[in-house]
Order: structure tokens, then sequence, then C-alpha cells
């Protein structure tokens, strides 16, 4: 059985349930085919850095494992690609290599020598693969396109009165939910204005809120309704009570969100960032619009509420054919095997 080393800096704990759970369930994916070593942060806080650096190292050197796949980008593969003893796989989820390595030159000196040191490079998104490509300097034939994956047996279609009433809900009017962090990067500006606008519509925001470099945020709504984090496990139930899933963000990789709500077949009105193109059939699955716009995210979804005919199967089909996460999990273990045996020819 392959032996894997998982060093994450996004994994949920009881503390923080919403964070990195994409990472997670990648991770049970391979249960069954790997033995799973994990290092996780779980705590999104900069100061659980040190430990969580201290036990990546002393796993890395301990070489116990076939390989290391590392998530997102320095942050997690630091250790591992100085003092590690095994090949390494590191996964760029979308800020690692779209917007980090602009914040200043040592960010930027930092993902380099992670790129020029690991085997084998994730993109989560056509974007983040032309970022590590171009901007960054990958080999190309060194980066794989290959997104997280979603439980469609856990997302799936279901009774939205059912849901509402487990939830509390009222049986009667629209709703409209956002899940992620409540930041300008995803964008909460500008559902603010869209939800001042069509003040008829219920609005449910699912995520931590924003962080103390963050001005404070317009959701002082009364069809705003904060509901802070909830339990991963109750995400299904949000989707399948509302009508619509919006997510407005500036910058994305390959959002996890958008697939849970497909799979759930609920239309998804998005910014045209990351791959939300690539999952979003425009007038068939939900609407695609330009980032930073609030006047057509808002128009976009009053268009998606107003009884639009679209076609949601083909949706949740496109979610079980390519993005399950069972599908992405043998895409996964296929990539691992390929590095394993390179090694094992003495290519590193």
């Amino acid at each position: 059985m392959l032996r894997l080393l998982v060093v994450t800096n996004l994994y949920p704990s009881p503390a923080h349930p919403g964070w990195g759970t994409f990472v997670r369930d990648q991770v049970e994916s391979l249960q069954e085919d790997a033995s799973i070593e994990l290092i996780a942060k779980r705590h999104p806080g900069a100061a659980a850095y040190p430990a969580f650096w201290a036990r990546a190292a002393a796993a890395a050197l301990a070489g116990r494992h076939d390989l290391v796949h590392a998530h997102y980008g320095f942050h997690s593969a630091f250790a591992p690609a100085w003092l590690g003893r095994r090949p390494l796989v590191v996964t760029f989820h979308g800020s690692d290599a779209l917007i980090e390595p602009g914040r200043n030159a040592l960010y930027d000196r930092l993902q380099r020598a992670i790129i020029r040191r690991a085997v084998r490079l994730i993109a989560v998104s056509s974007g983040v693969r032309r970022a590590l490509i171009e901007t960054l300097g990958a080999p190309p034939e060194r980066v794989r396109l290959l997104s997280c994956g979603v439980d469609a047996q856990r997302f799936r279609p279901g009774s939205q009165a059912a849901a509402r009433a487990q939830l509390g809900l009222p049986p009667e009017g629209r709703r409209v939910l956002f899940v992620g962090r409540t930041t300008r990067a995803k964008g909460i500006d500008l559902l603010a204005a869209c939800a001042a606008e069509l003040g008829e519509i219920d609005f449910d925001l699912i995520g931590p809120g924003a962080n103390a470099k963050s001005r404070p945020l317009p959701l002082a709504l009364p069809n705003c309704h904060v509901r802070g984090i909830r339990p991963h496990p109750e995400i299904p139930l949000w989707l399948q009570a509302c009508d619509l899933l919006v997510l407005p963000s500036r910058t994305e990789g390959t959002p996890v969100t958008v697939l849970e709500a497909l799979a759930t077949e609920r239309p998804v009105v998005a910014a045209d960032v990351g791959s939300c193109a690539e999952l979003i059939d425009a007038g068939v699955t939900g609407e695609i619009v330009a980032p930073g716009d609030a006047a057509a995210l808002t128009a976009a979804v009053a268009r998606a509420l107003a009884g639009r005919d679209y076609r949601l199967a083909e949706g949740r089909a496109k979610v079980l054919a390519e993005y399950e996460l069972r599908v992405r999990a043998r895409e996964l273990l296929n990539l691992y095997k390929q590095v394993v045996d390179e090694r094992g020819d003495g290519k590193r």
C-alpha cells in the first residue's frame, strides 16, 4: 500500500469546521488505497505556524513515506521541500499562485523555490496552471490540472420544503445562499449591494467573518442573515433549502462550493474568475457575470430567480463524470503511482 505524507495548512477542526474541508474530503477519499500520515494546521491564525512547521519537518526527516503531498504552496511545502527525503507533490489552490507571489519579493522567491523542488505541481484551475507556468516559471510538463472533488452522494438533490423545515426556515419566499469567507476577495461588498437592491429576497451567508485587516462590511440589512460557520454536514441542507447559490468572488481557483451546488441541482450565479465559467454552463446551470460588477450581479440574480428554464440535471451529470470525489481520487492515485515509479527508475 502506498505510504503518503500529507502536509496542509488548511484542515477542519471543531473550532473551525469549514476550514479546508475540500482537503479533508480528498484525504478521506484516499484512505482505502493509501496509508496516510497527516500533518495539519487546523487554525487559520499565523501563531499556529511554528508548531505546524516543526511537526512537518520531523515527519519529512523521518522519511517513512513513499512521497509527500503538500497543499497550498510554500506555507505547507516549506519543510518537506528542504528537509524531505521523498518526492514532493504540491497543490496550488488559488491565491498561493495568483495573489501571494505579488505581495512581496520574499513570497515570490519562496513560491518559485517550492516550484523548483517539487516533482509535480497540481493546479486546481486552468488559471492557476497558467500562473504557475507563465508567471512563476514552472515547467509545463510538471504541472497537472486536477481540482478537488465533491462527494455527490452527500451533495444531491432533495426536497426544498423538507430542508427548510429541518433548518427552521420559513417554507415560503425565495432564498439566495452564499458560502465562503465574508471578505472583499469573495465579493461580499458586491453581494451586499445586490441584497440592498433585492430587498424582497432573503440572503443566507455561511462562513467565517472578515479578518481584522478587512474593512467592516455592509451586511446590516434586514434581508441578510449572517449564519456564521456551520458544520459542514449541514451545508447540503442549506443548498437544498436555497433557490440559488451566488459566488461574486474577485479571485478563485476551482470553487468546491460551486461543484456542491451543481451536484445538488441548484443554479449558480458566479463571477467569471478561476474555473467558474468552465463549471457553469451559462443559461443552462446558472449565470456568469463580470467580476466586480454589482449591477451585473444583481441583474443575474434577479434573472435566475425569475424562473429561468435551467437544465440543472446537466450540472449534476458534469460533476458525476468529471469532479466526483472518487473520480478525482483515482486520478490522484495514478499521479502518485507515476511519481513513485519514476523514483524507482532513478529519476528525481
